[in-house]
């Protein structure tokens, strides 16, 4: 499926979205619980072959799963679980169990033209596979996200839904695309400046989060973390290609990335983001034309957010 090497690389390439670190707060707690509905349905099923929609000459080795609605709307109010989903395909290396906890990016009093939309964000691991990794960004008609797994990748994305009873269906695929480096004006930093910055970051008394009980938490995080809290401003060339001029559309996808970055923040630094406001620009930007790519960022200042 061409379109999920595209937003494969999207997402990679648009890690960087515009974040203006506001406040800290929050807690996390851990919950067991089973990835079933209340009649007992698993959050995902092998797809029919006649609820696929996408054609066989762009399949490739994609492997697609249907989404129970009901299963993920009781997730999705949930918070603070574990879980196993079973049977998982990874193309041709067959089926695996995903090992996950739920997180969230979204403050539940965000600011900004419309609320969020019901979403369900995992992360976690392969069961049995050390070292492998994976993120997942659910709503009820978009997906997005990843399994890593030593060299190899798989991309996750919907792929239309079931015309009959509404049910998402995602597709699985290796990810055998290239993700060249990215530099924004970077290379001439000093050596360090990122690093001194963090410290004096956190010699400001930001307080800790809460840990998890046990006596560490899952998936690579540490036991404590720090919680920044951000804010989400998408101009409109990202509005135009991530939501197709739909701001709704355009915002989950930010939402996405946004929880793509946490989980790597969570993993590699043990600090977690919370979305306390967002904006989109559709037609007009809050930056003048012309200037060097770089400089944009002066203007998501966090001033625009409602």
């Amino acid at each position: 499926m061409t379109r999920s090497h595209c937003c494969t690389r999207t997402v990679r390439r648009q890690t960087a979205l515009l974040l203006a670190v506001l406040l800290v707060l929050g807690s996390m707690a851990g919950v067991s619980r089973a990835v079933t509905g209340g009649d007992g349905a698993p959050l995902f099923r092998a797809a029919r072959p006649e609820e696929i929609r996408v054609p066989k000459s762009e399949r490739g080795e994609a492997e697609f799963m249907a989404m129970d609605q009901r299963t993920f709307r009781r997730l999705a109010t949930h918070q603070e679980f574990t879980c196993l989903i079973p049977s998982f395909p990874l193309a041709s290396d067959g089926l695996h169990d995903l090992r996950v906890e739920q997180f969230d990016v979204a403050a539940r009093d965000m600011r900004g033209r419309f609320s969020a939309p019901e979403h369900l964000f995992l992360r976690g691991e392969v069961d049995g596979l050390p070292g492998s990794h994976l993120c997942i960004t659910l709503y009820d008609d978009r997906a997005w996200g990843y399994v890593s797994v030593g060299e190899k990748s798989y991309a996750i994305t919907s792929a239309g839904r079931n015309p009959e009873t509404g049910e998402l269906i995602i597709g699985i695929e290796p990810d055998t695309s290239t993700h060249p480096d990215m530099a924004c004006g970077t290379e001439d930093m000093k050596p360090g400046i990122l690093s001194e910055a963090t410290k004096t970051l956190m010699a400001a008394g930001l307080p800790r989060v809460a840990p998890m009980s046990g006596a560490s938490r899952p998936f690579g995080a540490s036991a404590t973390l720090w919680q920044l809290t951000v804010g989400l401003e998408m101009d409109s060339l990202a509005v135009q290609h991530s939501g197709n001029g739909n701001d709704t559309l355009a915002f989950k996808y930010g939402m996405a990335v946004l929880g793509a970055a946490s989980d790597i923040y969570m993993r590699d630094c043990g600090v977690s983001l919370i979305c306390v406001g967002h904006r989109e620009w559709v037609t007009t930007d809050p930056y003048p034309q012309g200037i060097y790519a770089c400089d944009v960022l002066n203007y998501f200042n966090g001033s625009y957010i409602p």
